[in-house]
């Protein structure tokens, strides 16, 4: 009974996942004011936090004792990484009421911010703990993200073939699911590239490097199907348009390759490893010239160009003087394509760079605290809806949080860095791996407001639990050790 109970519990996890994936704005059903995705986090949360409290209460039940260290306590070891969990909830809280209260902020704004964020930061204790306990089974959990990735990464190529095809083929998408879906869909917001540029981007498509992610996992054991997902992953990412998420992308297989060059343990795997980018940049390069009508090389040489000397730029306003704009044109007379990607490419620059300047100035009155959540600048509001929503990550959350809560999000970040090092039980690829997904994940939210929503807190916390992981295996070898030298001397003073 109890093992039908568990499964039938860990059904709304795994719908509330597939929901993430493919829910696209969290509002793609809504019944009577409520949402799918706030249906199946209810129940997700109800779910996890029953199966941890049975599981608490029969083990303490049979006589176990909590918080020891063997494989028998109730409370197996709290790691780091629960004690950083407990600190980012618990300064959420905060700076979304007491720190916008005493700071004037609104605090309408500040819930809209971050109260689905907190929300699903609250699934990682039962989360933490199931796994620690190994009442999930993470094998299973991380073969079905695998598919799902999968799945999405078709989903992006069809959309941008099709957007290239036809300019109104993805409203047409949309327009046919809701219709399947009883017509109460919220469309997502359809964000094309500069002058129409077909580009395929919702907030669901930072999900899209986990595919890489399992690729590395699965190197030196490549199948045809593995060389398909791979291909058809990297041709996900690149339709993103997204110069974030191929630079992160980028930077995290950099930081893959340097960490098993450096590693003595995984220097004999350097062969394969070079083998696999080859096989990337040429993915990249074929899919370049068939599929992308050579804009990849244009968009992503364009990541760091603004109006230094083409004029001046009205960032506030997404628009460019026409001389600036004569002066692209005259550049690029003779490519269409790349005349649009340079000109939107400096428009969007321009406005993190404005941003940045006006965040720190805004920040400073405040160093220490900040404004809270749902704080915004009054001279430049990028969003009627959500005026708190900025591009520069790291700026905004200084400005909103200080000093103080930039700390925290940093002692998170070590946490789960030092957590996944230290319990990688010898197992370098493994860390190697995770380390790829972890860089591309931090440099991907850093230029989007990606992060604080349902979906950036699931991706952070299933990286979270990639670390929880590492550090049950590894606690119970050594608790396994432990015991058969607790046996073993027994035996040897029965002998005696």
């Amino acid at each position: 009974m109890k093992k039908i109970s568990k499964k039938i519990c860990f059904v709304f996890p795994f719908l509330f996942i597939f929901e993430l994936f493919f829910g696209y704005s969290g509002k793609m059903v809504v019944v009577h004011g409520v949402t799918i995705r706030q249906f199946l986090f209810v129940g997700t949360f109800f779910s996890l936090y029953f199966l941890s409290l049975r599981h608490a209460f029969y083990t303490f039940k049979s006589g176990k004792l909590p918080f020891r260290y063997k494989l028998d306590s109730v409370f197996p070891k709290i790691c780091l990484v629960d004690v950083a969990f407990l600190i980012i909830v618990f300064s959420t809280a905060v700076f979304s009421t007491v720190v916008p209260f005493f700071a004037h902020s609104d605090l309408n704004l500040a819930k809209n911010e971050v109260f689905s964020s907190l929300l699903v930061m609250l699934l990682s204790f039962p989360l933490f703990y199931l796994i620690k306990n190994k009442q999930i089974n993470t094998s299973v959990l991380f073969k079905y993200v695998y598919y799902l990735v999968f799945f999405i990464s078709c989903l992006h190529v069809v959309l941008y073939i099709g957007q290239d095809i036809n300019a109104s083929f993805i409203y047409k998408y949309f327009f046919f699911l809701n219709t399947m879906l009883g017509k109460t869909s919220v469309f997502p917001s359809i964000m094309l590239g500069h002058a129409g540029v077909p580009r395929i981007f919702f907030t669901t498509s930072i999900f899209l490097p986990i595919g890489i992610y399992f690729s590395l996992k699965q190197l030196g054991n490549f199948k045809l199907f593995d060389h398909i997902y791979l291909a058809v992953n990297i041709l996900a990412i690149i339709s993103t348009m997204t110069k974030s998420l191929w630079i992160g992308t980028l930077t995290g297989l950099v930081c893959y390759f340097m960490f098993n060059l450096l590693d003595k343990e995984s220097r004999k795997n350097i062969k394969r490893i070079f083998i696999f980018f080859v096989e990337i940049f040429s993915f990249v390069v074929v899919a370049n010239i068939a599929i992308f009508n050579s804009r990849v090389l244009h968009h992503f040489g364009n990541s760091f160009v603004y109006e230094r000397d083409y004029g001046q730029h009205h960032a506030s306003e997404n628009k460019l003087d026409e001389d600036f704009k004569n002066r692209i044109r005259e550049k690029f007379k003779n490519n269409v394509n790349a005349y649009h990607d340079r000109e939107g490419s400096i428009i969007s620059n321009n406005i993190k760079i404005k941003q940045i300047q006006l965040l720190l100035k805004k920040w400073i009155k405040r160093p220490i605290l900040g404004y809270g959540y749902g704080s915004y600048l009054e001279d430049f509001v990028r969003s009627e809806e959500a005026p708190f929503s900025y591009e520069m990550l790291f700026f905004a959350l200084l400005m909103k949080t200080g000093v103080i809560g930039i700390l925290c999000w940093l002692f998170l970040i070590f946490s789960v860095f030092y957590v996944k090092y230290k319990y990688r039980k010898n197992n370098t690829d493994d860390f190697s791996c995770w380390l790829f997904l972890a860089v591309a994940f931090i440099l991907l939210v850093q230029t989007n407001p990606l992060l604080l929503n349902s979906v950036g807190i699931a991706f952070l916390l299933f990286i979270s639990a990639d670390a929880v992981r590492s550090f049950t295996e590894s606690k119970s070898e050594c608790s396994l050790f432990e015991e058969r030298k607790r046996i073993d001397g027994r035996d040897i003073a029965i002998c005696a």
